[in-house]
């Protein structure tokens, strides 16, 4: 049974179907009463003449045209008064949910909220809420999730209020990959969200084109594969490489993008005499250049543990005036550790991160930084038991009698 109360409407989910044309009724009434100056039909006829049909046939079985026609005035709820917005919100959901057919009248209702109702802050905020609770009705796999989808986040962005899809950015991939929809469906989709959240949530949005081009087979995700390779390639404190290199999308980059795909592989093993292959342009990977150039540094002091600026400017390409500039760049991003010497032109490393395989030259650096920690750590122990042995010495010679 339905139970309305100072405009608020409350509805019993589990009645049976007797009840739910007493409920409709009571629904179409209120709309009627509410709708002002609105000509539309009137939703207590189609109330009557569907409980004629159900009462006939003894069920919804014949009745869809008349759910039909709810669902073309869905937009009406969105002129009643805000107090009852929520309870009448939700018995038209009710009212839905019970057709014999609800997927045929989701485009219906769709058309109804997008093309009737002008959307903004405060009626997108109410749509949101609407569509919202329809989306959780839909089965996971169908076509018309993905639409009702879209049209959320469309009323999202207007309401500001978009940030909230944030979190769900990964279960967002995940239907992405189930939804029965069209390739363009999806990169439209997809770049809305990018575009959308790329400037504030840079890293969550890494993560979500990781997750989209986690898959095999699908040629929609190559140019969200290009890119995360291009963000990663660009961004100054991202080397996260092995996260995306075994990526099936990625992988695939090497026959759609190869020249991509050579410089990620330039930069991911700090190799920049291979990123001529790439067919760079100076100026515009200006961002990508530079970070080959800091890997491949990364990569030489993991090698050695004293580098000279004519060694760095024969491998980066420099120029020696170049040469403190990319060793910065490469101790801003993370990547090593060391000391200058301008009188010497060396650095002494202290510390790099490996790009590319580990190899002899690595383990006999490590061996040797091992070996002198061990040497140190010995010399401060012997000094720490000299200096416990004088200090007995001294507190001895304290209590000789002169």
């Amino acid at each position: 049974m339905s139970n309305s109360t100072a405009g608020f409407t409350i509805v019993n989910w589990n009645d049976d179907k007797t009840s739910v044309i007493d409920v409709i009724e009571d629904y179409a009434t209120f709309i009627d009463v509410n709708k002002g100056d609105d000509s539309s039909i009137s939703l207590v006829e189609v109330a009557r003449q569907l409980r004629e049909s159900y009462t006939a046939n003894d069920g919804f079985s014949d009745c869809q045209e008349y759910f039909f026609t709810f669902a073309e005035c869905a937009n009406l709820v969105m002129k009643m008064p805000s107090e009852s917005f929520e309870g009448i919100s939700n018995l038209l959901l009710y009212i839905l949910k019970v057709a014999p057919d609800l997927d045929a009248l989701v485009p219906v209702v769709l058309s109804s909220f997008t093309n009737d109702v002008k959307l903004n802050p405060a009626t997108s905020i109410c749509m949101v809420s609407v569509l919202g609770k329809l989306f959780n009705l839909l089965d996971s796999a169908t076509v018309n999730k993905f639409y009702v989808f879209d049209a959320i986040f469309r009323c999202a962005v207007v309401s500001k209020t978009s940030s909230q899809f944030v979190p769900q950015l990964p279960q967002i991939a995940k239907w992405l990959h189930s939804w029965p929809v069209s390739d363009d469906n999806k990169v439209e989709l997809v770049n809305k969200l990018v575009e959308q959240f790329d400037n504030d949530y840079r890293s969550e949005v890494t993560g979500f084109l990781k997750l989209i081009s986690n898959q095999n087979g699908s040629t929609w995700v190559a140019p969200f594969a290009e890119m995360l390779v291009r963000n990663t390639l660009t961004e100054p404190h991202n080397f996260e490489f092995d996260s995306i290199t075994k990526l099936p999308a990625v992988q695939g980059l090497e026959q759609s993008n190869k020249e991509l795909f050579t410089a990620l592989s330039a930069t991911a093993n700090g190799q920049y005499s291979l990123l001529a292959d790439a067919k760079l342009d100076a100026k515009k990977d200006a961002a990508i250049i530079k970070k080959c150039r800091a890997t491949t540094l990364s990569r030489m002091a993991s090698e050695k543990n004293l580098l000279t600026y004519e060694e760095i400017k024969t491998e980066l390409n420099i120029s020696v005036e170049e040469v403190e500039r990319y060793i910065l760049i490469a101790i801003k991003g993370g990547i090593l550790q060391g000391r200058i010497s301008q009188l010497n032109e060396t650095f002494a490393v202290e510390g790099s991160t490996v790009f590319g395989p580990m190899k002899d030259q690595h383990w006999d650096c490590i061996e040797h930084k091992l070996n002198s920690w061990k040497r140190a750590l010995l010399a401060v122990s012997e000094a720490n038991s000299q200096a416990e042995e004088n200090g007995k010495l001294v507190k001895l010679l304290s209590r000789v009698e002169v």
